[in-house]
């Protein structure tokens, strides 16, 4: 960084040691980079808009501020140069900017703003673009698993209960129940979206701020059902992840119970299916392999989808940093 150029570390007088850099402000700009970069550009965009439209700040002014921050979008990630020497992607966008414009003009975007607040906004708007991801593929693959339960309705095979034969049922009866319980899980995700769904912008630090924000207005723009009431719960709660995570792993739980189920059933023991080839491998050494490595795939995905869950839900990546 040039001697004299604007910087948030201007409160400190050591640079942060290359400790701090390592273990924490590398890992944190890097997945801010690849997670939240385009989501932190609109909301630079409405914060913007909303400051030029309240009076709070001039045109002219915003208008040089948004153009840059345009440019930045276009450029993406790379278009921001970052030496992971402060400890968030928003540090390098001003520093971008007002390398661009000056202080006084470059400064002037963050009027009205603190990190807590841009920081977990773009949050969640990243988490709630991942669960709306994430329920479209569930509505498919409920889809599927209707269709077929539909046309599998008169195949017949053995139920089980503790691993033996139990009743007689269908492969559409035991489809069907695997729609249902997807359907439950659909339930949950669009809890945690809705729950996601609340715009904390304008929450500030902590309590606001004296300017006069229109809060419902950015919320608006950025596409939120509402915004976070509360200034102190919008920047310090995180259970919008931990709902997530949760939801998340039930989900997982029970595809990994059906991969478990099909993989089964495709053994010769069993002889039940025989999963298609453009999902299957062979050995390197057995030619009469054919190995489900697709169903082995998605039990490994589900695990590990499970294990970050609770990683997260014991210790959540992004608390909230005091200003």
């Amino acid at each position: 960084m040039a001697e004299g150029e604007p910087s948030l570390r201007e409160r400190v007088k050591e640079p942060p040691s290359a400790l701090l850099v390592e273990s924490y402000y590398r890992g944190a700009v890097a997945r801010a980079q690849r997670d939240v970069f385009d989501h932190e550009m609109w909301v630079h965009l409405a914060h913007g808009l909303m400051l030029e439209r309240q009076g709070i700040v001039a045109r002219p002014a915003i208008a040089a501020c948004l153009a840059e921050v345009l440019a930045m979008a276009a450029e993406g990630p790379a278009g921001v140069p970052v030496d992971f020497a402060q400890e968030d992607l928003y540090s390098y966008v001003e520093r971008r900017i007002v390398r661009a414009l000056g202080p006084d003009v470059g400064g002037r975007l963050h009027t009205g703003r603190s990190r807590n607040d841009l920081n977990v906004t773009s949050w969640r708007m990243a988490l709630r673009a991942q669960l709306l991801a994430v329920q479209e593929a569930l509505l498919a693959l409920r889809g599927t698993l209707l269709r077929l339960a539909g046309e599998h309705a008169a195949v017949v095979m053995p139920g089980y209960t503790h691993t033996q034969h139990a009743q007689p049922i269908t492969f559409g009866y035991w489809l069907l129940s695997a729609a249902d319980a997807l359907a439950r899980d659909q339930v949950r995700l669009s809890g945690a979206l809705a729950h996601a769904d609340l715009c904390p912008l304008g929450a500030g630090a902590l309590t606001t701020t004296a300017f006069p924000l229109d809060r419902m207005f950015t919320t608006a723009l950025l596409g939120f059902a509402a915004p976070l009431e509360a200034a102190y719960d919008a920047v310090a709660s995180r259970d919008d992840a931990l709902e997530a995570a949760a939801a998340m792993a039930v989900l997982m739980t029970f595809l990994s119970r059906l991969a478990t189920d099909l993989q089964a059933w495709s053994t010769w023991e069993y002889g039940f299916l025989e999963l298609a080839d453009r999902h299957s491998a062979v050995s390197s050494i057995m030619p009469q392999k054919k190995n489900p490595v697709a169903l082995e795939h998605a039990r490994a995905a589900a695990g590990r989808c499970r294990a970050r869950s609770w990683r997260r839900w014991r210790r959540p990546r992004t608390p909230p940093s005091p200003t």
